[in-house]
């Protein structure tokens, strides 16, 4: 065997030896991160696996357990991202279907935190929960577990529909309040511009009478004013009969008082 042989056997053998080496090292870490993802410890875990994970690579189980760290800590976007590659390269549908509801756990708890502040949101998580449940059932129907997570998710699913709903019926509700508030003050206004109204009516009808009466009262001003200007003119006597015939009798009396005194004397008769 020439010098060239035993350099490429010495390589190959080195190289076989740092595979083995490497190989060991991943599995230790692994066993270390599924002990330490065991005892709940879910940060040291994760960091196990990530260093475990080739380089050339991505191992699907180690996303597997990667993106169960990431579930166990709330990083729910994360954990998606993962179950889905692991999802779409897994070979091992068994591993697929833990995958498949994984993510439909991911996204009932989204659904959950967004229930009370984006219901809508939230019934398109929950949707995408169903459909994910679903497809983990097909693959193991007998999984009894993933079914009854359809049921709880369906009814919370109608919960949050009703919960939409009256908060519909509430806003409605507030909207004919508010348009019957309106038609209130509509109809106030319209009270306080008739009263206004008729005040200014009665105000302009007192006006209206008041310069009535200084006209009247000016006129009839001006008739007296003209009246004692006109001289006084005397009433000429109504002569009557009574008045004759107390003037003829008033007469004979003074006649006869004459003729007592003497004074009178009777015409003498030319008969």
């Amino acid at each position: 065997m020439n010098v060239k042989k035993i350099n490429l056997l010495i390589t190959i053998l080195l190289a076989m030896s740092a595979v083995n080496v490497r190989a060991q090292t991943r599995d230790e870490l692994v066993r270390q991160g599924n002990q330490l993802y065991r005892q709940q410890n879910y940060p040291k875990a994760l960091q196990q696996y990530e260093q475990a994970q080739p380089e050339d690579s991505a191992s699907p189980s180690l996303q597997y357990n990667r993106a169960n760290c990431l579930y166990k800590l709330e990083d729910y976007a994360e954990s998606i991202n993962l179950y889905r590659e692991v999802s779409a390269k897994a070979k091992d549908m068994q591993l697929v279907g833990k995958a498949k509801y994984n993510l439909g756990n991911c996204h009932f708890q989204q659904g959950i935190k967004q229930r009370d502040e984006n219901p809508q949101k939230a019934l398109e998580e929950l949707a995408d929960a169903v459909k994910n449940y679903r497809e983990s059932l097909d693959m193991n129907p007998k999984d009894d577990e993933a079914r009854r997570n359809i049921a709880v998710t369906r009814l919370v699913m109608k919960d949050i529909m009703d919960q939409i709903k009256k908060e519909q019926e509430k806003q409605k509700q507030q909207q004919q309040d508010k348009d019957k508030d309106k038609d209130k003050d509509k109809d106030k206004d319209k009270d306080k511009q008739k009263q206004q109204d008729q005040k200014q009516d009665k105000q302009d009808q007192k006006q209206e009478q008041d310069k009535k009466q200084d006209q009247q009262e000016k006129e009839q001003q001006q008739k007296d004013e003209q009246k004692q200007q006109q001289p006084e003119q005397k009433v000429a006597p109504d002569t009557t009969a009574r008045d004759i015939l107390n003037e003829e009798k008033e007469r004979k009396e003074q006649r006869k008082i004459k003729v007592r005194a003497g004074g009178y004397r009777p015409a003498d008769k030319d008969w």
